[in-house]
């Protein structure tokens, strides 16, 4: 059906009139008030298939089926990558720009921070999801970053998305802020920090900002995005934390920065003096262990007497289990059960423990329920596991006598006695540990202490001998406090695997004589002597330097009694008794004086005297040949070690010389001559207290400006 045109004069006022509408032609029932409502039939759907369209070449309206319409897409956008530049990196850079709705002839522009459009210098289309567009760098301004993008598909549909593309970003640091780790004085540290340039693949540089790193480390830049921060933390008095920031940069001079810190922990280690002379060790009864069968015990050690049981820890109150030196210098452990048998478990290592200047690191880790019995019981020694010479392993699950609940548990005393020094002795009660736990390697390849930092177990133990008061306590938390047999405080000592200290040197080569050694080195008697007296060297002979140390004699007067000391050449073992090679002092008990000698030539210093219970002082320096000899306080002939002034002798240095003592006694003489040393670690009462200028040793008298005590650290820095 048609639509007729209806023309304006046929609607006139009179246009319509009664003849043109039948009576009843328009009815209320057509004209009601719910036959035209206005919104639903204005709004109300079409069917589907009943769709009109204007044909407005043929000016008439058409229905069209709905399912023959095609409906137009609109994009979506879902990505773009990369989502960054930088101008630095110069050249074009390529957008792949991903999403849906993309047909042909689609096209994508930018528009900046502000609004301004900005068109790619070329757009390809890959697929209905895909687009790549190509731009120069350079046309990419910092100003307008973020850049947001537009794409518009090929029936004029668009989509855009806001601060898409950034330019010219900072670097992003991967690394944390904050803390980047707590370590202990002496331990080698190598931390990294890194960072990304978002938009380059060019390397980031770093720089400390502020703050300042702890002292012994540096930072280093790496080819990639990183540092690391490395070296040896140095000592510290107490915990130390240090804080500081570091700015990254990158190729295009963008920067960020962020704050860290690192924390220095003070470990400073005590050492204890064992005599094996005075029976020292120490005690406690053992309690219900966490485990019979899994237990690490690490001790560090320095020898005084060899070719004798040196017992470290054990047993043998019921049965038997010890941890010890043997008479051979081998570490050995052996453990017995009395109901099972002798020698139920035993390790004994091929490696000899002769070095009486050394700190050895032993550790021995047990666990009997492993299923490899050369799994149940290892051996260390300073960090290394050792081959063994005799091993007898026990059956699996055995539970050993060391952790025995009731049992005496002794440290430097099993059947034999202890006879050197030990430090941070520890017992881990169910777990077997390796020597990671308590010691590591530093930058120059030596094996040096850390502090151990995991549980004890019920019987675990950790003796510092920090306490001089109380030099059996536990301070592992758990208060397995020993008790102290014959040690006394002047057996706390500064000797440690830290800072070793010079003794006298038991393996010097002897001549008609050996000597009796106690005190852990530091006393020394001799036996018969043909020859009147044989040369002791030290532990440590610097060939620079200006050194300090006391010596007291200890005896009574004697026939002979006296004691050499000072520097000798050591070329070979018949020089060792010669007094043509000594340059120092005698102290001289029997003739109540004090004698210099230089290369030969002697003398007696006027007015001297020299009694038992004296202590003789004695300042060396290396770099000018020159020695200094007092007692009980006063430099001798006006001498003056610090400004150097009327030394006592001079002698030539050379590339030989060794420092020494020797105690004298003539043949047949039943008092001998009796030597105690103070390198800084008396074996003897001392009455005032006095270091050397960097803190170390412990003296009687000053410590002459300019001169230190004989040990490792001193030695590092002046030798």
């Amino acid at each position: 059906m048609s639509l007729k045109k209806i023309i304006r004069k046929n609607i006139e006022d009179n246009a319509v009139t009664e003849p043109k509408l039948a009576n009843e032609a328009v009815t209320a029932e057509k004209l009601g008030t719910d036959f035209i409502t206005g919104l639903d039939e204005l709004t109300s759907v079409a069917e589907n298939d009943n769709l009109l369209i204007s044909d407005t070449s043929a000016g008439v309206l058409k229905k069209v089926t709905k399912a023959n319409t095609t409906s137009l897409a609109t994009p979506t956008f879902s990505s773009v990558s990369p989502d960054n530049s930088q101008t630095a990196d110069g050249g074009n850079i390529t957008f792949t720009i991903t999403g849906t709705g993309f047909t042909t002839g689609t096209n994508a522009r930018l528009f900046g921070a502000s609004g301004q459009r900005l068109n790619f210098d070329s757009v390809t289309r890959s697929s209905t999801t895909s687009i790549t567009a190509t731009i120069a760098r350079s046309s990419l301004l910092l100003a307008q970053s973020p850049y947001g993008i537009q794409v518009i598909n090929g029936e004029g549909s668009a989509v855009t998305a806001a601060s898409q593309i950034s330019i010219d970003t900072v670097p992003i640091f991967n690394t944390s802020a904050g803390s980047l780790g707590t370590f202990t004085e002496g331990e080698s540290i190598d931390v990294e920090v890194s960072a990304y340039d978002p938009d380059s693949t060019s390397a980031i540089t770093f720089e400390l900002q502020s703050g300042s790193l702890p002292a012994g480390l540096s930072l280093v830049n790496q080819s990639g995005d990183s540092c690391r921060i490395t070296g040896t933390a140095s000592e510290v008095s107490a915990d130390t934390t240090s804080n500081f920031t570091l700015r990254a940069t990158d190729s295009a001079s963008n920067t960020t920065s962020r704050a860290f810190s690192i924390t220095i922990e003070d470990f400073s280690m005590n050492g204890l003096r064992f005599d094996d002379g005075s029976s020292d060790n120490l005690s406690r009864t053992l309690g219900t262990p966490t485990s019979q069968r899994i237990f690490t015990i690490s001790a560090w050690i320095k020898r005084g007497e060899l070719t004798a049981h040196n017992y470290i820890i054990g047993q043998n109150s019921t049965n038997e289990s010890y941890f010890r030196i043997n008479d051979a210098d081998q570490l050995d452990f052996q453990d017995r059960d009395a109901t099972f048998g002798s020698s139920d478990f035993g390790l004994t290592s091929n490696a000899l423990l002769r070095d009486v200047s050394a700190w050895y690191h032993v550790v021995l880790s047990v666990d009997t329920t492993q299923a490899t019995d050369t799994n149940r019981g290892k051996l260390y020694i300073n960090g290394e596991l050792q081959t063994l010479s005799a091993t007898t392993y026990p059956p699996q699950n055995y539970d050993t006598m060391m952790n025995l609940s009731g049992a005496t548990q002794k440290i430097g005393y099993v059947f034999d006695y202890f006879d050197g020094y030990m430090s941070e002795v520890v017992f881990i009660d169910g777990q077997q540990l390796d020597p990671s736990s308590f010691g590591e390697t530093d930058s120059n390849g030596v094996w040096i202490p850390k502090a151990y930092s995991g549980s004890f177990g019920t019987n675990g133990f950790h003796l510092d001998f920090a306490d001089s008061a109380d030099l059996g306590n536990d301070v592992s938390g758990n208060n397995n406090d020993f008790t102290e047999n014959n040690i006394t405080s002047i057996d706390k000592v500064e000797d440690t695997p830290q800072n070793n200290y010079a003794t006298l040197n038991s393996l010097t080569p002897t001549i008609n004589t050996t000597h009796v050694y106690t005190d852990g080195n530091l006393t020394a008697v001799p036996t018969y002597v043909s020859a009147g007296g044989v040369t002791i060297f030290h532990t440590i002979n610097p060939l620079q330097g200006k050194w300090y140390y006391e010596i007291k004699a200890e005896t009574s007067a004697g026939s002979g009694n006296a004691v050499h000391t000072g520097v000798v050449t050591g070329t070979s073992a018949t020089n060792y008794t010669s007094s043509s090679t000594q340059s120092g002092a005698e102290f001289d008990i029997y003739s109540n004086n004090i004698e210099k000698r230089s290369e030969g030539s002697s003398s007696v210093i006027s007015g001297s005297s020299f009694s038992s219970g004296d202590i003789g002082m004695i300042a060396v320096d290396m770099d000018n040949g020159k020695i200094y000899i007092g007692k009980n306080g006063t430099w001798l002939e006006s001498s003056n070690p610090a400004t150097g002034s009327n030394p006592s002798v001079s002698f030539t240095v050379t590339n030989d010389l060794v420092f020494f003592t020797s105690p004298v006694t003539n043949s047949g003489d039943s008092n001998k001559a009796k030597v105690s040393m103070n390198f800084g670690n008396a074996p003897y009462t001392i009455s005032s207290g006095n270091s050397d200028a960097n803190g170390y040793g412990n003296f009687e008298y000053a410590v002459p400006s300019g001169y230190y005590a004989l040990n490792t650290k001193n030695l590092a820095e002046y030798g």
